[in-house]
């Protein structure tokens, strides 16, 4: 995979759409994907090996005009820190959707019952400064993917800005009001 994706990304610099689904890729494989010009990135794998934010975070750094990711992967819980470093990586990006639906039925029950997507560890691991857990819990967001088995948990990362960027100002001591 990692020599398709450098041969394409190079011969095809101009590539906007970049849709991985069902090809078996590596975490090395990301690192070579990158396109000046892309706009979409859609990663679905099927097998399921870790991938840590940080790799995201690079691919991103390196594609810096992706407004809209949709993820189907196996990803650890990210942090506030996470998407804080794909929201500077990627200052275009507009939402970030992630796709589960390998659950398990305890998993399943603790997705329906939650009120509080934040509280789902295997999601999001919280934050010991609770105004980052405030803002994640206003700019995360559950609904149900196309396929029935699919659960999609999406960020919006306009509002994650503000809401950081105001988070930043209110620290400096100077005056805003915040309207929770």
């Amino acid at each position: 995979m990692n020599d398709f994706c450098t041969s394409i990304t190079k011969s095809s610099p101009c590539l906007k759409v970049i849709r991985l689904s069902g090809v078996p890729f590596s975490k090395c494989d990301l690192f070579s994907v990158s396109s000046r010009c892309l706009r979409e990135l859609t990663l679905f794998r099927a097998e399921y090996d870790t991938i840590p934010w940080s790799i995201l975070t690079a691919l991103l750094n390196r594609n810096q005009r992706v407004n809209t990711l949709q993820l189907h992967l196996s990803l650890t819980p990210f942090t506030y820190g996470d998407i804080d470093s794909i929201s500077r990586a990627c200052p275009n990006l507009l939402g970030m959707s992630i796709f589960k639906s390998d659950m398990d039925e305890t998993e399943w029950k603790d997705v329906l019952d939650t009120d509080d997507v934040t509280e789902l560890k295997w999601l999001y691991a919280e934050s010991p400064m609770g105004q980052n857990n405030k803002i994640m819990r206003r700019v995360l967001e559950m609904g149900f993917g196309l396929a029935e088995e699919d659960v999609e948990f999406h960020i919006d990362m306009d509002t994650f800005r503000k809401l950081r960027d105001e988070n930043r100002i209110l620290e400096s001591g100077d005056e805003l009001d915040y309207v929770e």
